[in-house]
């Protein structure tokens, strides 16, 4: 009988020990099943469903051009268009061929069939919308060569403008000239939008989805079966003017600033799709995406370029209490619209065809370069002092003294690091935080003049490069020209702008002023932080220039600072105009915003960028989960990032840069020598080498295909995946293929 119950209980302890070790899994399954398939990750494409062209009627079109890829037809009267792939045999409309057949009111119906819409404000008015179909428009229509061209007057507001469309490379690209634009007194033309419903689908009818650019890139797929939002996800190209607005968005957050004039629908996967690139008017334009059932039953994205915008003006001395008033711009934004239209085939009908048909345009304007030079693999920016307030004097904390970079990197180096970038954060006087603009001076807290010099040497004879971080464009506090300093740019309603931005021309004048002083200490290789991302009007009354004319000026300080033969310019987040000044690209966007109408997080910046623009993570000692952060570098062919210090973080408490809170090189050496090694082992097989082909094999299971043949496959999730032969453990990867270099 003991026997007997013995072996009973060796059975139970044996159910309980599987129940134990079978729970977990259980569990841990379906709470993966769950993550991956939220739009922080990419999801799996739908088995492939016939495709039917809902709006391929000719009724009513005349032919305007034709090549061996396209044929372009157009509407005489409202200008619609419709493009034919010849290779697919699909059609784009700009319109719906039978309105009667969608839910859509009077109003609608003129927006989607005319190629103009625009608001406008007459007098003292109230703003009106007309479209060019409504009240009796005039249309001045003429063929030109490759396409046609139209004189527009619009029959309400009496403005005047010209409309050019045609087929350049393959390609469909429409224009508005600027110099075509007439407004007759009291009538102040406000926005334009051009062919909005160009590719729009009606709910889930066509297989397909939206990409928005929004921070690394995301989808919003068509078969998606509610609406959770009650706003259309939009965002102004690079952002907001802060000469104008102080940037409150229109959504319950704020999304990534969007660095890319970009976005794209896909008809089909792998069959059709269209890449819409605004290359004039970029920086006065807003991308508006539309889900069906949000106000009509059609999934839709377009450009709102913006001749003019609202803003606030104080009505007191007080302008953070006092009331305030709305005004419009009384001066018309001038620039020319032009959008580009690729029409994508088979292969290429995919976010990662877009992303390469974008790479590619860039390329053939001279913007991007094929990488010549292996990457370093690392980034590891080094803070050097911050500076903290008190009541009668500032005190200078020491965090990473220049000295102490160099046994840092030695004691990596004996750990078999050697393709690293180091930056230098917080080494002018007063630390990172220092309140004045002109700041070229080296901390003396952090060492002599001598100390740098060595450390520089140290480094370069190492083939290590060290950066040295600098801003052209922020001022920590309020600064003024008692002393001739920069000046800080004013908003149009004439107060400061809300991030004490400096006027851009001050700026170029203050780094043709700090590049002497650089070169003294011998410094030749500058981190670039804000002055490449943030493009605004300034209004002050010496020194007035446009959004277009400041740009020219950011242009220019690039030029001044990549001039010498041997300087070398890295920038933070930079806006896709000034990406051809730079040979890195520090804090790229990871994730997008996460709102709940998209459906996918795509790499689509990370692969335009490959093989042409060194690229690296947001600082990793910051992340949550260090596992997923390290796989999700590895799927997107990111090379991570680490912020260090010689001393603890905790000595920041007190300074502006508290929220650095875990950064002590003694604490984090292990996990940067680890991440190390295992971006060498698989990014190191596929240095230089642009992304050609991503999918997904399950929910969180990717496999990224480079242009050397190399495949890798990562594995997010708590369970093991079996790839024909392979299998890819738990929270793991696996590189496979030959020609790596």
């Amino acid at each position: 009988m003991s026997n007997k119950n013995g072996f009973v209980k060796k059975i139970i302890v044996m159910l309980v020990f599987l129940i134990i070790l079978f729970v977990p899994t259980v569990v841990g399954a379906e709470f993966d099943d769950i993550r991956f398939r939220s739009n922080r990750f990419t999801q799996m494409n739908p088995t492939q469903i016939e495709l039917v062209n809902y709006n391929d009627r000719a009724a009513g079109f005349t032919l305007a051009a034709q090549t061996d890829y396209l044929v372009l037809y157009v509407n005489q009267q409202s200008l619609a268009i419709k493009v034919r792939n010849l290779i697919t045999g699909y059609v784009w409309s700009s319109t719906q061929d039978v309105m009667e057949d969608h839910q859509l009111n009077n109003t609608w119906r003129h927006f989607v069939d005319s190629a103009v819409t625009i608001d406008f404000i007459i007098g003292d008015g109230n703003v009106t919308r007309e479209s060019l179909t409504l009240n009796y428009s005039m249309v001045d229509f003429q063929l030109i060569e490759s396409g046609f061209l139209a004189d527009i007057v619009f029959g309400s507001s009496g403005i005047e403008l010209q409309l050019v469309v045609t087929i350049e490379n393959n390609d469909i690209v429409v224009k508005v000239p600027n110099a075509s634009i007439y407004e007759p007194e009291d009538v102040q033309l406000i926005t334009l939008q051009l062919y909005p419903f160009l590719g729009a689908t009606k709910e889930d009818y066509v297989p397909g989805y939206m990409f928005i650019p929004d921070g690394a890139g995301a989808l919003i797929r068509f078969d998606q079966q509610r609406v959770l939002m009650d706003t259309p996800w939009r965002a102004m190209i690079y952002g907001f003017d802060y000469g104008v607005t102080s940037g409150i968005s229109s959504t319950l957050n704020d999304p990534f600033m969007v660095t890319m004039p970009i976005y794209g629908m896909v008809h089909g996967i792998g069959q059709n799709a269209l890449l819409t690139i605004v290359e004039s008017g970029d920086f006065y334009g807003e991308i508006i995406a539309h889900t069906a059932g949000l106000i009509t039953e059609f999934n839709w994205v377009t450009t709102l370029f913006h001749y003019r915008q609202f803003y606030t003006q104080p009505t007191t001395r007080d302008a953070n209490r006092g009331p305030v008033i709305q005004l419009l711009q009384t001066e018309r934004n001038h620039f020319d619209i032009v959008m580009r239209h690729l029409i994508l085939s088979e292969t290429d009908a995919d976010y990662v065809g877009m992303a390469r048909s974008f790479q590619q345009r860039l390329v053939e304007q001279g913007v991007l370069a094929p990488i010549t030079e292996p990457a370093p693999m690392i980034h590891l920016e080094f803070f050097g002092a911050e500076m903290r307030e008190s009541l009668l004097w500032n005190t200078v904390i020491s965090m990473t003294p220049v000295a102490e970079i160099q046994t840092m990197i030695a004691r990596l180096q004996e750990q078999g690091m050697s393709e690293m970038l180091a930056v230098y954060w917080g080494w002018v006087r007063g630390g990172a935080s220092n309140s004045y603009p002109q700041r070229s001076n080296f901390e003396r807290r952090l060492g002599s003049r001598n100390d740098l010099q060595v450390t520089i040497d140290m480094l370069e004879s190492a083939g290590i490069p060290l950066y040295f971080h600098t801003n052209f464009t922020n001022a920590h506090r309020g600064v003024g020209r008692l002393f001739g300093g920069p000046r800080l740019a004013e908003q149009l309603n004439s107060q400061p702008h809300p991030q004490n931005f400096l006027v851009p021309q001050d700026s170029l004048q203050q780094a043709s002023h700090d590049l002497q002083n650089f070169a003294s200490y011998g410094i030749e290789r500058l981190a670039l932080q804000s002055t490449a991302t943030h493009v605004y009007s300034t209004h002050n009354n010496v020194g007035a220039a446009s959004r277009s004319a400041n740009r020219n000026i950011v242009h220019e300080l690039l030029e001044l600072l990549n001039a010498e033969e041997q300087s070398q310019l890295a920038i933070y987040n930079p806006i896709a105009p000034f990406w051809g000044h730079t040979n890195s690209y520090f804090l790229t966007p990871m994730t997008s915003s996460g709102y709940l109408f998209t459906t996918d997080t795509i790499p689509f910046l990370q692969i335009v960028l490959r093989g042409h623009i060194n690229y690296y993570t947001p600082f990793m000692n910051f992340e949550a989960n260090s596992r997923q952060a390290i796989l999700q570098a590895i799927d997107f062919g990111a090379y991570p990032a680490f912020l260090l210090t010689a001393k603890p973080s905790h000595l920041l408490a007190d300074t502006p840069s508290r929220n650095i809170f875990t950064s002590e090189f003694d604490v984090w050496e292990q996990t940067v020598v680890e991440t190390y090694q295992i971006i060498q082992a698989t990014l190191g097989q596929v240095r230089g080498q642009a992304i050609i082909a991503r999918e997904v094999l399950a929910p969180g299971v990717t496999k990224t295909t480079y242009a050397n043949g190399v495949v890798i496959i990562v594995n997010y999730t708590s369970t093991n995946f079996r790839f024909g032969n392979i299998t890819i453990y738990a929270e793991d990867f696996h590189v496979k293929g030959g020609g790596a270099q």
